[in-house]
């Protein structure tokens, strides 16, 4: 019976682990690569407007209805990885 004891409490352990593993995914992940994605999408976004006003580019180019779907209110407010959890 010892050995299937132990193994039963390897198997909770590595549960529990892999529990925590995706909690932190869940939770880590998502506050470290929004707003560096967001403040990317803002750039380009100001690349895209001088662009425009220097008359490289359209006003009513593929580009800009590209940038706004990407557009998000959620990603922009301040508590964004809050609403996450």
């Amino acid at each position: 019976m010892g050995v299937i004891d132990d193994v039963g409490l390897c198997i909770a352990v590595l549960s529990i682990s892999i529990s925590f593993v995706l909690y932190l995914c869940d939770t880590v992940l998502p506050c470290t690569l929004i707003p560096p994605l967001s403040a990317l999408l803002d750039e380009t976004k100001q690349l895209l407007h001088h662009a425009e006003v220097a008359g490289a580019v359209s006003l009513q180019s593929e580009h800009r209805t590209q940038l706004d779907q990407y557009e998000d209110p959620f990603i922009h407010s301040p508590s964004s990885h809050a609403a996450l959890t």
